[in-house]
């Protein structure tokens, strides 16, 4: 790839060699299983109630390079790959043209931590500040709903939000609601030797959709916590949360491999994940065996960041 650090940024020389190489990290996890304005804008205020004001008209802004603090790519269904930073929006890249969007544009915050797509090509930028939606001409910020009704359905997109709240937020085509999580069994343990932690420990670092349906949640001190459209349940160890050298790395990738086996986090055990789960003193918990297979790695536990087929995390030894 013909690329150079300049400026904080990096240069596009040959851009197929970039995507191509990008495509060779795509398949190998496959293998594995494992948006300043052109033209003049406007401002429309929505009838939809779970909006606010969008920018409209000619947004976006050609450029020729890419800002170095890319934290997510992601490959939409018509090839178009966009790039998240931590600070300077989103990027857009269509085969021959990289656009540059931002706040300036419309976006809800420049700091972008997901992208996802729903069915009708609407693309979603979640960011440190909120979740905007662009229909491929304005963007537009959803205003999340409160509720304690936890629904699931396999159109729904899955949102983090920011690492310090608790619960997901779930769009389901219409309106964005936000969850919380129930009470965990190790919140009060958790507050009394972190009186003034400065982060939720429900705070999610991501979030997978697994064969069944099932929505698994990764949280920062939690473990992983599994939605099944009616019930959360929990699975908690302390080596898949607390890394070897002391401190909590949290539940940052969860996969599923074609025997439908589980990888969680890190590549020390594989897990297989039973239907039911187990009650006690009132909470639910994920009925599963760990299993250690790759024994090479027994003695340095490689703690992996999450990953998906459509997009590329940071990865994290």
């Amino acid at each position: 790839m013909a690329q150079e650090m300049t400026n904080n940024k990096i240069k596009i020389g040959d851009m197929t060699n970039t995507f191509y190489k990008m495509n060779i990290y795509l398949s190998l996890y496959a293998l594995i299983c494992i948006t300043a304005c052109n033209g003049q804008n406007t401002a429309k205020i929505t009838d939809d109630p779970a909006s606010i004001p969008v920018v409209t008209g000619s947004i976006g802004e050609t450029v020729s390079e890419l800002d170095k603090s890319i934290w997510i790519v992601f490959q939409d269904t018509n090839n178009n790959y966009w790039f998240g930073s931590d600070g300077q929006g989103v990027y857009r890249y269509d085969g021959k043209t990289i656009i540059h969007f931002s706040s300036k544009d419309g976006l809800c915050n420049n700091r972008v931590r997901e992208i996802l797509e729903d069915p009708s090509g609407n693309i979603f930028i979640g960011t440190l500040d909120g979740i905007s939606k662009f229909d491929g001409q304005k963007f537009t910020t959803l205003i999340p709903i409160e509720s304690t009704e936890w629904k699931s359905a396999p159109t729904d997109l899955w949102f983090k939000g920011n690492y310090d709240q608790n619960g997901p937020y779930r769009y389901d085509g219409k309106l964005l609601y936000h969850f919380k999580f129930p009470k965990h069994y190790m919140e009060d343990e958790f507050y009394k030797v972190n009186p003034k932690s400065s982060f939720s420990p429900y705070g999610i670092y991501t979030i997978y959709k697994d064969k069944r349906g099932n929505i698994w949640f990764g949280t920062s001190c939690f473990g992983a916590c599994r939605f099944d459209g009616k019930t959360l349940s929990w699975l908690y160890e302390d080596h898949l949360t607390i890394a070897p050298n002391g401190g909590s790395f949290g539940i940052r990738s969860i996969i599923e491999d074609k025997e439908e086996k589980f990888w969680i986090c890190n590549t020390r055990y594989r897990y297989e994940i039973y239907p039911t789960d187990s009650i006690s003193e009132g909470y639910s918990f994920v009925n599963y065996q760990g299993k250690p297979v790759l024994k090479h790695m027994v003695k340095k536990t490689r703690f992996i960041s999450s990953i998906s087929s459509r997009t590329i995390n940071e990865t994290c030894g």
